[in-house]
């Protein structure tokens, strides 16, 4: 009778180890979650490649990331209970990428 504690003991820390090393497999990095958050408010992201904080951009409350992807490079800020603001990069370049009108955005209406 005394035999069976030592081995529903054994049982119990196999069982935990087994499960402790599945958890930690599970885990995301900065890259894959920031990837996950831009792709579910419509952006593309294929196959994410890196994710870097810029430390100098982020404030208290809204931190902000470059997120390389394979096809496309993003600045994202994220802001907490909030959707995150996103902005297309040019992939040469830290700089957003123009949006379109933005080139007869300072000129002023003609009118004929």
């Amino acid at each position: 009778m005394r035999l069976i504690y030592p081995i529903s003991f054994l049982l119990v820390v196999t069982a935990a180890v087994v499960l402790g090393s599945q958890a930690g497999t599970a885990q995301a990095g900065p890259t894959d979650i920031i990837a996950a958050k831009i792709r579910g408010q419509g952006y593309a992201c294929d196959s994410p490649q890196s994710a870097e904080r810029d430390a100098t951009a982020s404030t208290a409350n809204e931190v902000v990331w470059m997120l390389r992807c394979q096809n496309a490079s993003y600045r994202v800020t994220l802001i907490p209970n909030m959707a995150a603001k996103v902005e297309k990069v040019e992939s040469n370049t830290d700089t957003p990428a123009s949006t379109p009108g933005d080139e007869n955005k300072d000129k002023a209406p003609v009118f004929e």
